[in-house]
């Protein structure tokens, strides 16, 4: 992830999983993906606690999350960390390292898999989407028969195109498409457009970043006021912001933006605490597993 949310998403992943086996001592190991710019501070920061890529390979995985990164235009494979991330893809598949595909990292495993290439929304999809089980699932078992989930995206992909290539959607929103799908392989391989391991709040704090770069040159146009506002609280941090956004500020300065709500536990955390619980389940069933979990930093 860039380096402005690596923390905050470490510790979501972390606390998921955490939560996923309260039971059981948790063995997660950092991994990144060379060829992403960062500040040399992080680079340095990580250099003590993240491994290269290539040391999966070795690791003796139970389980891989690999996280999304900064979207970008056009075919991911012409992004610089493709030729790494191909590598990665080929070594779940070779190694059957059952793995959780987020967000952008999806997209790119489903062009390496299988050729599938994300297509442009034409503008950001961002706000909370209710999402519903497709069918039964034993990755579904216990859950709710439906939920809000946080969905942040400039892409999609095809839903056809992907049913087509033998992957099942597991959870579907009316609005945006497929939120949740696998592939079974094996590996088994999850696929996440969505962000279920988001905090409450960090939707309005990618709006506030979104409207701050608008309002100091750094993006031409104001960005648009994610969707479904959780709470009123929230509906009014939204609208300060925009309303921020329309009333403009001379391009080039420093600006600064606030706008905050109550943290609290989000909505859709019983969602993705179960769905990594019947993941893990599923694993102990098919080989003892040996209690690590890999989370690899694309970008």
């Amino acid at each position: 992830m860039p380096d402005r949310v690596l923390a905050a998403t470490e510790r979501q992943f972390r606390d998921i999983i955490q939560a996923a086996v309260p039971d059981r001592a948790l063995d997660l190991r950092l991994f990144q993906i060379s060829g992403i710019k960062r500040h040399p501070e992080m680079l340095e920061q990580m250099g003590t606690r993240y491994q290269p890529a290539e040391a999966i390979a070795d690791a003796g995985l139970s389980a891989l999350v690999v996280t999304g990164a900064k979207a970008g235009d056009g075919p991911l494979k012409h992004s610089p960390y493709w030729p790494e991330f191909a590598r990665l893809v080929d070594l779940t598949v070779s190694l059957q390292l059952s793995t959780l595909w987020s967000c952008l990292a999806a997209h790119a495993a489903v062009e390496r898999l299988d050729g599938i290439e994300r297509r442009s929304l034409g503008s950001k999809c961002s706000g909370f989407f209710r999402c519903a089980p497709t069918a039964s699932d034993p990755l579904l078992e216990g859950l709710e028969n439906d939920w809000l989930i946080p969905h942040s995206r400039y892409n999609g992909l095809s839903e056809d195109e992907l049913v087509s290539r033998g992957y099942r959607i597991l959870t579907r929103s009316s609005e945006i498409g497929p939120d949740v799908f696998i592939r079974r392989g094996p590996p088994l391989f999850i696929f996440c457009q969505g962000h279920p391991e988001y905090d409450r709040d960090s939707l309005l704090q990618e709006y506030q970043r979104d409207v701050r770069a608008y309002l100091n040159g750094a993006r031409a146009q104001p960005p648009a006021s994610p969707l479904g506002a959780l709470d009123a609280e929230m509906e009014q941090s939204f609208e300060r912001l925009t309303l921020a956004a329309m009333a403009g500020q001379p391009r080039g300065g420093a600006v600064t933006v606030d706008g905050g709500v109550e943290q609290t536990e989000p909505e859709w955390r019983p969602f993705v605490v179960g769905l990594y619980r019947n993941w893990i389940r599923a694993l102990a069933v098919a080989e003892p597993p040996t209690g690590a979990c890999g989370l690899a930093s694309k970008a």
